[in-house]
């Protein structure tokens, strides 16, 4: 491999974070030599050696110990994450890390084995992306440059049913890549047609020059391409409503088709029908992109241009082992400081940036006894963060740490040992200003006996499943006709975002609230205070081992009081039909019950 280059030399914080991050804190000989013993060391580039600071504390020198190489004339990069240096015989066989100038290549491989997503932030530690292809010509300097190596590219998908894109945002597929026009894409074990990655979404170089698919955990080789990729051409004028043709095989990733969005009720015209905009989006892979009756092919109107202002960067990810207060520091030094959430989409791209790894976030507090709050002194615990209403994501509040970092694989914050070497995430866009103070709420009036505010549904087991499931809560009023209008919320914390708790509210048999867990609750916040006479459970599409089985439901009248038992049930019979009702269930009230109506209706039902 042309590299041009020499053995690594190191002049600055960020130099050296660079080298932490390409090669994941293992051991690597860099350019670290003397003559002999008696002798000073020195770069074998002939650069300067001992003079600019390139440690977190002001070090300009990082050898082990603060003890100078003793006993051998070459340096390594050594001692795992604690990046440290240290001197070891010139004879050992070893990996290495080279400088290599800017100018020799766009693109630029290493060795080491990462994940796909560790890849791509190392690859974003020295200032670009996973490999992106654009030209035969640049297919040929990347293949020289990756030899017989099968590195990670750029290559990623949202799904295995979703299109092929390059991470770094450039146009895929505008441009031929081989002599023959074709994509590199493996061709099938008969030879006869592209394989174009059917299982996996990440992408790599594979066997004989052609791309393949793979787990993204695996851990490979990568190459990065160091230069930007050229622009993306202009947009093709949207396509008329008249010619407008469903995109082959779409389906919704829960089976529905373009024909079914139309059968449903769901779109008509080119258009989503009132109050079902829940069914499009990414959460459904863009019916509105690939169905003509969800809207493909319209006309859209243009973007409105982003204000001047707009944010260009809001987190970045640090795939660097450091502690919480040596990860401040980095943060602060790059303009930044460590990452605070305030919102329901900061905290999903906080997610997407740290690919759901544990890493340090801005979380610190004083004492074990003192609240919680930001680093960079932004208001804590006073926005809503996810979907279920939380307003903040500590999974374990009784910890006696005073740092916090992202964990549980990016569904829910914890308390460490603030000396725990942890990647971090930083924020380089000022956090919103504190809501203003709400004024003194006045008492409200009580409620008469019956009418409430709110009711929760407690599933106390199911049947035997790993993860718990249903499509909808309906909740009747005094007449006996569903509540709509309520908000969802709940105490799982690790649902999908795609099943959230909102769907078993809905209304909607064909959406559905799964939680992680074996147990689970769902709470129902009406619009207004109002009688409850009842209500009802529907099964989801999945496995009946998932159906709730035993629960209790309780409502109350307001957002402080306690909540009033109004029914429990312990191991129902199993509903072996999908989507279907378990049959109503009436309430008994622990008080007395709401007054009628009038002489003729009842207000409610009371069992007896």
């Amino acid at each position: 491999m042309k590299k041009g280059g020499h053995l690594a030399s190191i002049h600055s914080v960020s130099e050296a974070a660079s080298i932490m991050a390409m090669t994941g804190g293992h051991d690597s000989w860099i350019g670290l030599s003397r003559e002999s013993k008696a002798k000073p060391w020195s770069w074998t580039d002939k650069s300067t050696y001992g003079e600019e600071v390139i440690g977190l504390a002001g070090q300009r020198q990082l050898w082990k110990n603060h003890l100078v190489g003793h006993d051998s004339l070459c340096g390594r990069w050594g001692w795992g994450s604690s990046g440290v240096w240290d001197d070891v015989s010139c004879s050992e066989v070893r990996p290495f890390t080279c400088a290599i100038p800017p100018s020799s290549s766009k693109f630029f491989v290493s060795n080491e084995r990462k994940t796909w997503a560790e890849a791509q932030a190392s690859c974003r530690q020295v200032g670009g992306n996973l490999a992106s292809l654009h030209s035969i010509s640049e297919v040929k300097e990347a293949y020289e440059e990756c030899g017989t190596l099968e590195p990670w590219l750029g290559l990623t998908r949202t799904s295995v049913k979703s299109p092929w894109t390059w991470e770094d945002g450039s146009a895929y597929g505008l441009s031929p890549l081989s002599d023959d026009g074709n994509e590199l894409w493996r061709k099938a074990g008969n030879g006869a047609s592209k394989n174009s990655g059917t299982e996996y979404l990440c992408g790599r170089w594979g066997v004989g020059g052609a791309w393949d698919d793979s787990p993204c955990n695996e851990r490979k080789p990568f190459m990065c391409r160091l230069q930007a990729a050229p622009p993306n051409p202009p947009s093709a004028p949207p396509q008329a409503p008249g010619g407008c043709v469903d995109t082959p095989l779409f389906t919704n990733g829960y089976v529905l088709t373009c024909a079914d969005f139309a059968a449903h009720g769901l779109c008509a015209d080119g258009h989503v029908v009132a109050g079902k905009q829940w069914a499009v989006g990414p959460k459904y892979n863009y019916p509105e992109h690939n169905c003509c009756v969800c809207g493909k092919g319209r006309p859209m109107p243009p973007p409105a241009p982003l204000p001047p202002s707009s944010p260009t960067r809001l987190f970045e990810y640090y795939e660097i082992g450091m502690t919480f207060d040596e990860a401040r520091k980095t943060c602060q030094a790059d303009g930044g400081d460590l990452a605070s959430i305030h919102s329901i989409y900061e905290t999903q791209q906080a997610v997407r940036v740290s690919k759901n790894a544990d890493s340090w976030i801005g979380l610190h507090r004083t004492s074990a006894s003192t609240p919680w709050g930001w680093t960079d002194g932004s208001a804590y615990g006073q926005e809503t963060l996810t979907e279920n209403g939380a307003k903040d994501l500590m999974a374990k509040k009784y910890s006696g740490h005073v740092c916090g970092r992202w964990g549980w694989s990016g569904t829910a914050w914890d308390a460490v040992d603030c000396n725990h070497r942890l990647h971090f995430t930083c924020r380089f866009l000022p956090a919103p200003p504190a809501p203003p103070a709400l004024p003194p709420s006045q008492p409200s009036p009580p409620l008469a006996p019956g009418v409430f505010q709110a009711c929760k549904l407690d599933i106390t087991a199911n049947f035997g499943d790993g993860l718990t499931a249903f499509s909808k809560l309906t909740i009747k009023d005094g007449s006996g006709q569903p509540i709509t209008g309520m908000a969802a919320s709940t105490s799982c914390h690790h649902f999908p975002a795609s099943v959230p708790p909102r769907h078993a509210l809905d209304g909607n048999i064909h959406t559905k609230f799964l939680c992680i867990a074996r147990t689970m609750d769902l709470i129902a916040t009406f619009p207004s205070p109002t009688v409850v006479s009842g209500y009802d459970i529907t099964t989801a599409n999945d496995t009946p081992n998932r159906d709730p089985q035993s629960w209790t439901f309780s409502c109350r009248p307001t957002a402080n009081a306690a909540w009033e038992q109004l029914s429990s049930v312990q191991s129902f019979a199993h509903v072996n039909a999908r989507f279907a009702s378990y049959g109503g269930f009436g309430v008994t009230y622990p008080t007395a019950p709401p007054v009628l109506l009038d002489s003729n209706r009842v207000a409610m039902h009371v069992e007896a």
